[in-house]
């Protein structure tokens, strides 16, 4: 059974912070009282949307509408919350379509929706929280040639391109440590970098104001490959021998996924548990 596959999970205890804490946190984020800010908040909420907990998804559910009027993330018309299942086949695929209709309707936050998760990955309780961590990113990572292609010059998109790539590979680094589900976290990381690879504006956020500059977006393609794998070789050349497996499969999941999209192959977001 689908609910079974991930290990370690305890339904007695909440996916990241007692129930009590999370009631407060989101009464506090409602009454515009300071505790949260908004990307940590939809972290928050998207991680707590997966929570087998019915009482954490609903108070997940109730921070979504808060934001979606206070910070204009908006899952779009045709979206409806999963708020009575308790079927993780369900409340899972509501979820993540959650995350992929923001990310789709708000790329600018992109990089700073990476950081908070890689800062939240040290913070969660539970194999299953990291789990689900990296469940949610891949509609966040390909959305990233948007943001880039956004900026004016090749200077400020290698910038913001190095240190998105650090984070990610931090992320990839902290999924190898983790204690029973090394293997399966580890993977789900890999294939982030085939997202980011992969990446591709979206050009319905160029319909207005600034058109999609086809050459730049050639360009900055590029330069993306180009950061990745100049970052992954120096950190294996580097001195940290127990790296060298990490960056050989971050590499071989790069290639597998732009052979998968060569052949057709749509990648998506993995959301079998």
């Amino acid at each position: 059974h689908q609910n079974n596959k991930i290990t370690n999970r305890n339904d007695k205890n909440v996916t990241m912070i007692s129930l009590a804490y999370l009631t407060s946190l989101v009464s506090n984020f409602s009454q515009n009282i300071v505790g949260l800010n908004p990307i940590s908040a939809l972290v928050l909420c998207m991680l707590h949307q997966c929570s087998p907990h019915q009482q954490a998804r609903t108070l997940a559910l109730r921070l979504a509408k808060t934001m979606k009027h206070a910070y204009a993330f908006n899952p779009g018309k045709g979206f409806s919350f999963e708020t009575t299942s308790s079927s993780p086949d369900k409340y899972l695929q509501s979820a993540f379509k959650y995350s992929e209709n923001i990310a789709s309707r708000r790329p600018q936050i992109v990089p700073q929706v990476m950081f908070e998760v890689v800062r939240f990955y040290d913070r969660v309780e539970s194999e299953y929280d990291r789990e689900i961590l990296l469940r949610i990113l891949p509609w966040w990572v390909e959305q990233f040639s948007t943001v880039t292609n956004k900026l004016k010059d090749v200077t400020a998109c290698r910038e913001m391109t190095y240190a998105f790539i650090v984070k990610l590979y931090e992320l990839t680094i902290k999924a190898g440590k983790s204690a029973n589900q090394k293997q399966k976290q580890l993977t789900l990381s890999y294939r982030l970098w085939g997202h980011l690879a992969l990446s591709q504006p979206d050009e319905k956020h160029f319909e207005h104001g600034r058109r999609l500059d086809k050459h730049r977006r050639n360009e900055y393609n590029k330069l993306l490959l180009s950061e990745i794998v100049k970052y992954v070789i120096s950190r294996y050349t580097s001195h940290f021998s127990d790296e060298h497996p990490i960056c050989e499969k971050i590499l071989e999941h790069i290639c597998a996924q732009c052979k998968e999209k060569k052949d057709g192959q749509r990648l998506g977001g993995d959301t079998t548990l």
